[in-house]
């Protein structure tokens, strides 16, 4: 009980959006928590193709390892389409026939001579997809074999889809679920570009995706998280500059 009602405060007061935006957006989250209560499961015949939106530079081995790997044990694969921008990575000599060795699915692959910011290339991979449905990861992520089920389940006209990821340490072991970032997000692409996609005046590490985060909800839609244990984020070092300050 003790712990319900905590559970309950820290949403009431101390979500993110409530401490950025303001107590007003409790009434956005108890919409989409009721329209939830009632909506109905998706089916096989009622699932929406997904494009997964990937920008990289020099992360060919992630892409390949990670990403790439668990695409192909995704239920309803044939569903997926992958859009990559890649940076003019040059960790690898062919990037694009070794992504194609291992997804054999739709792919639209784009090379960029811009300097990597998350912000322009994840909104470029955006951009060139086909689908409505798209989600926005990183190369050194596995996804759970239920993705396109869940995306298209949690993706409505009132709801994004922010999973917190499971961290993973040095020797591959669970760590901790991710809390602190919303860098993983499933949305319509309409919505993604009429809120304005990511900042592109964000050139540093970070704050892009937060910052996305509370335009849904000035746009009153709500971003649902939920704990995704078969999501998980390979490690690596931290590229979290030292003198970063955080939005909230």
């Amino acid at each position: 009980m003790i712990r319900a009602l905590k559970a309950f405060y820290r949403f009431l007061f101390k979500w993110p959006a409530r401490k950025y935006l303001g107590f007003y957006t409790v009434f956005i989250d108890l919409k989409a928590i009721l329209f939830r209560l009632f909506s109905k499961p998706v089916t096989e015949t009622s699932l929406k193709k997904i494009t997964i939106c990937v920008g990289v530079k020099n992360r060919s081995h992630a892409l390949l390892t990670q990403l790439l790997s668990s695409l192909n044990q995704l239920a309803y694969k044939e569903m997926i389409e992958l859009s990559v921008v890649d940076c003019k990575s040059d960790d690898h000599t062919d990037l694009i026939s070794a992504i194609k060795t291992i997804w054999k699915g739709a792919l639209i692959y784009q090379t960029s001579d811009m300097a990597f910011a998350r912000s322009k290339v994840f909104n470029q991979a955006v951009k060139q997809a086909s689908n409505n449905l798209i989600f926005i990861c990183d190369a050194d992520i596995s996804l759970p074999p239920n993705l396109v089920v869940s995306i298209n389940q949690h993706c409505q006209s009132y709801q994004a889809w922010a999973p917190e990821v499971l961290l993973m340490t040095e020797q591959g072991l669970p760590d901790r679920f991710c809390s602190e970032g919303v860098g993983m997000l499933a949305c319509f692409k309409h919505q993604f570009e009429a809120i304005g996609g990511f900042d592109e005046r964000v050139l540093e590490w970070g704050k892009e995706d937060w910052l996305l985060f509370f335009e849904y909800y000035k746009q009153g839609i709500a971003v649902y998280r939920t704990k995704e244990a078969l999501m998980q984020h390979a490690y690596h070092e931290s590229l979290k500059p030292k003198d970063f300050k955080p939005l909230f």
